[in-house]
């Protein structure tokens, strides 16, 4: 999702997703009974995905990470032909080369492989679940879960730039990815093993920019800007509920704790749209609260009323009330029955009646708003919704920098009613605007006031 927010808040589509299951590189087979089993990960223009998302497979594997593990089975063995084996990646565009040690070589007496595919090959990041090694296996049923924390790992927080960076290879921050399960019946044996990765985590980018008719020559200063309370970490069941390319974050589980993603500091905003915000989010639903601009707690606002008929009727030009439905209308705990008689009408609902009352309300009721509170482990449930705090300066000329501080609910500003979806393989995207409206002031001077008392006076 991506959304502009003008201090000021578009949903950008998404990152590369996972494939079918039957996409394999073409070679052609040249009858050795020995052939070794090869695998690839895609480098050239390949299917959309069909699991996560609808993303193409656009990008190279090496960008991402430097290899993955696979786990593989025939269908005349128990026992794995591949459990949990490193697959390198290695050499440029566009002679990419995957390697493992020892070799396997395609048992033709076999009908049918399985194999699947998890990204990065660290040991215990993922558990491989489904296969029971046992007379009553299915390998057709194997499903990877993992558990991930992140630390707030930011990449533009060095140098923000116009552009996304797109990789978190070598970061503390990992960019899990798993690969469409691989079935490879005979006819398809010695070709090589084709894997398309999807991302199963979520990302937030964020840019900023001053606005260029109305600050083009201030400088613009981001003194701080911090993302508060998204869950920091998350487990990941792929076979919990069925992948969804609509978007989904239905296989992540007991996300919990809080990060912080923090931009660079003291940082001069330009009228380009730089990011300065590029991190991994734990898959979660980022909740709606009300939140007031200066962070602060404020109680309880009553609707207002307008004063009479004719201050209604001034903001009513096209539907306005005569003297008898006004009264009657603001008559001290009115009924639809009540209303109906005084004035002959015959408003049929009390739905109808009500959105009729509510036309005599000005401005709305505002309930009480909470403080905004930082995550603490030992208040945990205090904790606001998901949330962005943004210190900035506006200097003119050799003045003083005026600082300013302000609050805002995620939700909210992607205008999301009850909550914003980081679905996994997506990503949500806030451009901001630095556009303030500048103090103008105007004067009038009274006319000098003639005493009524004026004497007059006449000399001889």
């Amino acid at each position: 999702m991506k959304k502009n927010l003008f201090i000021i808040a578009a949903t950008a589509l998404v990152l590369a997703s996972c494939g079918d299951v039957d996409t394999f590189k073409n070679d052609i087979q040249n009858g050795n009974e020995d052939e070794a089993i090869n695998f690839a990960s895609f480098t050239q223009k390949a299917t959309r995905a069909t699991e996560n998302s609808g993303a193409n497979y656009n990008w190279v594997f090496l960008t991402h990470h430097a290899n993955f593990a696979v786990w593989g089975y025939k269908n005349t063995e128990i026992t794995a032909v591949f459990n949990e084996d490193a697959v390198t990646a290695g050499g440029t565009s566009p002679d990419y080369t995957f390697t493992y040690s020892p070799k396997r070589y395609w048992d033709k007496s076999a009908t049918t492989y399985y194999f699947y595919a998890a990204a990065p090959a660290t040991a215990s990041m993922w558990t491989f679940n489904g296969v029971t090694n046992d007379e009553n296996q299915d390998q057709s049923a194997g499903y990877f879960t993992t558990s991930s924390t992140l630390t707030g790992t930011n990449l533009q927080l060095e140098t923000p730039r116009t552009d996304l960076y797109d990789t978190f290879k070598n970061k503390t921050d990992v960019d899990k990815l798993i690969a469409a399960p691989c079935v490879v019946n005979k006819a398809q044996f010695s070709q090589t093993v084709q894997f398309n990765f999807i991302h199963i985590l979520s990302k937030l980018n964020i840019t900023v920019r001053k606005d260029p008719a109305k600050l083009a020559s201030q400088t613009v200063k981001l003194v701080s800007f911090e993302v508060e309370n998204l869950k920091a970490t998350g487990d990941f069941d792929e076979h919990l509920h069925a992948a969804n390319t609509a978007g989904s974050n239905d296989r992540w589980d007991n996300q919990s704790g809080a990060v912080t993603y923090a931009a660079k500091t003291n940082w001069e905003i330009t009228t380009d749209a730089n990011y300065i915000i590029e991190s991994l989010v734990i898959p979660q639903d980022a909740d709606y609260e009300l939140v007031h601009l200066d962070g602060k707690a404020h109680a309880a606002q009553p609707a207002v009323y307008y004063a009479d008929l004719a201050e209604y009727n001034a903001a009513h030009s096209t539907a306005q009330l005569t003297a008898e439905k006004y009264a009657a209308l603001t008559t001290a705990n009115q009924t639809r029955e009540g209303y109906n008689t005084a004035t002959g009408e015959n408003i049929a609902t009390d739905e109808e009646f009500d959105a009729l009352l509510a036309t005599l309300i000005k401005e709305a009721a505002v309930p009480a708003i909470n403080a905004v509170t930082k995550y603490a482990s030992a208040n945990a449930a205090a904790a606001s919704a998901p949330y962005f705090k943004i210190v900035y300066t506006i200097q003119d000329g050799a003045n003083s920098a005026e600082q300013f501080t302000a609050y805002y609910n995620l939700a909210t500003v992607f205008n999301e009613a009850t909550s914003l979806a980081f679905n996994e393989g997506w990503q949500n995207t806030l451009n901001i605007t630095i556009s303030p409206d500048e103090i103008n002031f105007c004067a009038n001077v009274a006319e000098w006031s003639t005493n009524t008392a004026d004497p007059a006076l006449t000399i001889y």
